[in-house]
């Protein structure tokens, strides 16, 4: 076991103290909508949508119609970060990871190397490069990603690898896997690595580039993704969450990264928090592969203890809001059912419709969202669109983005194999704007 180098507290002002609340000093975001946190956020709240023809479009093998596929890709030119870490998802993480890190304003060589923790998850790993060597098997052997690190280079884990060598961490490099749920696992795990004294800084998030033929095959034939009502139903409308004509999603790619410090330690280095962690909790029904278990006691009890630790009720949820058949019905009666009368007054927001379904990465994406509502004091726009099937909780934002402080909000998140999390924010005493 690594014993603590000392620090000198002029420079790190690192505590001693694991009882601190734990904060998030600085975030990076990358979506379809932006290549950072403002333009996706600002896109977001202007109700813009990443939505394009993807590149799995093609003609039926039995008919002269054509399949269409859309889909949220991030922009172009996140293809790769160089010869060695060759695929978009490393791309985002770099991205994501630079922004946060200029936020928090972290000089990582004031900390033990060894007290540096990278909780970074890729629920599927690198798809494009793992494709392109299982086609091109030649290529994987004359690939410097491969001759290095062999499969372990496209692994899930591969992306935790990543983050810790760019920022030279020693201390724990985890990367757990909970399908869409992976990105809000690796934030409640890497808070609790702060809260036992594993280390004195971590590195939180997810990352997802799988809008491939591959993965949306494997999607459209669990009959997951999102399809038109008629033959006049625009694109921009299949994503219809909260509808009682629901049928799907649309496959987004993403990533964000968050820097996780004690709320002590920021304010010992005269430095600022995004916002303060007060409550992480986690379930799993354990019922099915894909499909969520009929009631939603899991995901109520989820609610019930990440709210109980601090005992107020969020400002807003952002919703999980997959826009399938069995998930969202399920997810509001858990709302209402955990929180009691006061979900009316709850403004509810999702975001799938504007930046598709990030996947594994979706739960930290739309956690950093979740973040610029706190910072920003703006909700950006949800609008379920009738008719409806089942009672509603809360308030939605509505059809514009809406100027509100507030103060508190929660994430909600699930993955198949019935992985439930969730997290509460509250608004830090001082913000970034």
């Amino acid at each position: 076991m690594s014993t603590r180098k000392p620090i000198d507290r002029a420079r790190g002002l690192v505590s001693n103290s694991v009882d601190s609340p734990v904060a998030i000093s600085g975030l990076g975001l990358v979506t379809s909508l932006g290549r950072n946190f403002s333009e996706t956020f600002d896109n977001l709240c202007a109700g813009k949508s990443g939505l394009v023809e993807s590149d799995s479009s093609r003609t039926r093998p039995d008919k002269a119609s054509r399949l269409r596929s859309f889909g949220f890709p991030v922009d172009p030119s996140f293809q790769r970060v160089d010869d060695f870490w060759d695929d978009p998802v490393f791309a985002i993480l770099a991205k994501s990871l630079e922004e946060a890190i200029e936020q928090a304003r972290i000089d990582f060589s004031c900390f033990d190397p060894e007290r540096i923790a990278v909780v970074v998850g890729l629920s599927k790993g690198a798809v494009r490069l793992k494709s392109h060597w299982s086609e091109n098997r030649d290529s994987m052997s004359s690939h410097p990603l491969a001759r290095t690190l062999g499969l372990a280079g496209v692994a899930p884990s591969s992306g935790a690898s990543f983050v810790a060598s760019k920022i030279g961490a020693r201390g724990p490099v985890l990367a757990p896997i909970t399908a869409c749920a992976t990105g809000l696992t690796c934030l409640r795990v890497a808070a609790g690595l702060l809260r036992d004294g594993s280390c004195d800084i971590a590195i939180a998030g997810a990352a997802d580039a799988s809008l491939t033929p591959m993965i949306e095959a494997s999607f459209r034939r669990m009959k997951a993704l999102a399809t038109p009502l008629d033959e006049s139903d625009p694109p921009e409308a299949w994503v219809r969450p909260w509808s009682a004509n629901r049928n799907g999603f649309l496959i987004g790619e993403g990533g964000a990264i968050f820097v996780l410090e004690r709320e002590c330690d920021l304010k010992a280095s005269g430095r600022c928090a995004v916002a303060r962690i007060t409550g992480c909790a986690a379930g799993s029904e354990a019922h099915h592969a894909t499909r969520p278990h009929a009631s939603p006691a899991v995901l109520e009890r989820v609610i019930r203890e990440t709210i109980g630790v601090h005992g107020k009720i969020p400002d807003a949820i952002h919703l999980h809001a997959t826009g399938t058949r069995d998930f969202d019905a399920l997810e509001a009666t858990a709302i209402r059912q955990a929180i009691g009368p006061e979900h009316e007054r709850i403004r509810m927001l999702a975001s799938k419709s504007q930046i598709g379904h990030c996947l594994g990465a979706a739960g930290a994406v739309e956690l950093a969202i979740a973040c610029g509502s706190l910072f920003r004091g703006i909700l950006p726009p949800f609008v379920p669109r009738p008719p409806f099937d089942f009672e509603h909780p809360g308030n939605p934002v509505g059809p514009e983005s809406i100027a509100t402080p507030t103060l508190s909000i929660m994430k909600l998140v699930a993955g198949f194999g019935g992985h439930i999390e969730a997290c509460h924010l509250v608004a830090a005493a001082k913000s970034h704007s």
